[in-house]
């Protein structure tokens, strides 16, 4: 789905949020609630979308809207169902040492690649250096900076779901390649494979920067 439709970004605010009001959606969108319910409602019929009932402590209680899984599927890429089937394939037939040799290799590959373009840059540079390239690879990423010290890094699509789903040393070897790329300790504390809506990333801001 286009995230320049209106459709397009009810779905990438679902994604975020876990489940919004049409109120809190025609806020956000700046849209009336009318031309909200008219998209949800049409989400609702293809599927992709899902309602519930907030209760709240003054008023009546109002529906929040979600997405369903095939709304989350509007998030993989199309060619999703034959990643899906090799990869299983090669795990249920003595791949699996060959597709961890394969990631960890192209990790190596990304830090080399990336290094030369953020070396000697102050961290929040990096931190933003690597969020570009997570974005153009189709992550959806987004970074903030944390009042406390340090960055989050948040992405909302996986492109390699299949292949994290089913050999998890691509999501350790992407967090390392993260901190050996960045010079600081990076933590995954969300993990899409895991359940949760989005990928999120701490990242500890240097020393030397943070006095």
């Amino acid at each position: 789905m286009e995230p320049a439709s209106t459709s397009g970004k009810i779905v990438l605010l679902l994604r975020k949020n876990g489940s919004m009001s049409i109120s809190e959606l025609a806020s956000a969108l700046d849209l009336s609630k009318m031309a909200i319910l008219k998209h949800l409602s049409r989400m609702e019929y293809e599927g992709k979308a899902k309602r519930g009932i907030v209760k709240k402590k003054v008023g009546r209680p109002e529906f929040s809207f979600s997405l369903t899984e095939n709304g989350i599927a509007e998030f993989q890429p199309p060619y999703e169902q034959m990643l899906d089937r090799m990869v299983k394939y090669l795990r249920d037939n003595g791949g699996r040492e060959l597709v961890e040799g394969f990631l960890r290799e192209r990790y190596n590959e990304l830090r080399e690649e990336l290094y030369e373009k953020i070396r000697d840059k102050p961290i929040e540079q990096q931190v933003e250096i690597l969020r570009n390239m997570r974005e153009k690879s189709g992550y959806m990423a987004e970074t903030r900076k944390l009042p406390g010290g340090g960055f989050e890094m948040t992405e909302y699509r996986c492109p390699i779901f299949t292949i994290a789903e089913r050999f998890p040393v691509a999501c350790s070897a992407e967090t390392k390649m993260f901190s050996d790329l960045l010079g600081s300790p990076v933590e995954a504390t969300h993990r899409q494979v895991q359940g949760n809506n989005a990928c999120r990333f701490f990242i500890k801001a240097k020393l030397a920067e943070t006095m």
